[in-house]
């Protein structure tokens, strides 16, 4: 525990617990997290609101299991499981003592002070994590069989105050901007690594991976609490430039990729002598990336 000078108290609780299921053959681990840290800076002039304290906290709520099973010496089999998830009710940006913020008509200018936050609009954000894994181990009398496969999914709702771009076009028009993110990437392997009795000894596998992101940006108006009046529309009656006070959306951008790679690998290492030893490697890949 302990304290934040122009903000209050935080946490931070961790703990682990291992289970022997079945003796020698299956066990499981668990762990857990979480973390919470005080804001210290406040926003002095959202919407009707004027004053929110604290925006810029930081919380944080995670987990991991492992489970391992082994049905004989030679077979090794893991599963994984990760997950957190991160958010904060707004920015760490201050406007210092003795400084103007930023102004346009009808949006008057307010003097910085310390730890204090000028933007009209709040900004909050999430960031989700999860990452699923799984391995398994067999060891033969000649080498070692190991095949992965993992997915790793995240996601992020990040929003930021776009009142002072649309200020500085002309348009003094309290708004938002809301960005969220996605990526996803599940990837495989499969591989042999051989324990040979004699000088060389060799890796081969394959690999394939295939990643997809998506983004979005959109500019929307916000109410008197500082929100966003609503989703973005596509509808020439909810622009906002066209139809002042009745329109909300700005405009909107997308950006959605695929990339999907395989891979061949390889490597051979020569013992020549006790004291010199030759390896040798080759990887092949193709990859393919797609947009829009």
């Amino acid at each position: 525990g302990s304290s934040t000078s122009h903000g209050s108290g935080n946490f931070n609780v961790n703990g682990a617990l291992n289970l022997p299921l079945i003796d020698d053959t299956l066990a499981m681990r668990v762990v857990g997290w979480r973390t919470r840290d005080s804001g210290y800076v406040d926003q002095i002039r959202v919407g009707k609101l004027a004053t929110l304290r604290d925006v810029n906290n930081d919380d944080v709520d995670g987990g991991r299991v492992m489970l391992r099973y082994r049905p004989t010496e030679n077979l090794t089999i893991d599963l994984n499981y990760t997950g957190q998830s991160e958010t904060s009710n707004g920015s760490s940006r201050y406007t210092p003592a003795g400084i103007a913020s930023w102004s346009g008509p009808g949006i008057p200018p307010v003097q910085g002070c310390d730890l204090c936050n000028t933007d009209v609009t709040v900004s909050p954000w999430r960031d989700d994590l999860q990452v699923y894994g799984l391995t398994v181990n067999y060891k033969a009398g000649f080498g070692t069989f190991t095949a992965t496969s993992n997915q790793y999914n995240r996601d992020v709702d990040f929003n930021f105050d776009s009142t002072p771009i649309l200020v500085s076009f002309g348009v003094p028009v309290p708004a938002e901007s809301v960005e969220p993110q996605s990526r996803r990437v599940s990837s495989s392997e499969l591989r042999f690594a051989s324990d040979f009795d004699s000088p060389v000894n060799f890796v081969v596998g394959g690999f394939r991976q295939y990643e997809s992101t998506h983004w979005l940006s959109d500019a929307i108006t916000t109410n008197d609490l500082g929100q966003v009046d609503g989703p973005f529309s596509e509808s020439n009656s909810d622009d906002a430039y066209s139809h002042p006070g009745v329109g909300h959306t700005f405009f909107g951008q997308t950006d959605h990729r695929t990339t999907q790679q395989y891979a061949g690998f390889g490597e051979a290492t020569w013992k020549a002598t006790s004291k010199l030893t030759f390896i040798g490697g080759l990887r092949y890949f193709t990859e393919r990336l797609e947009g829009v």
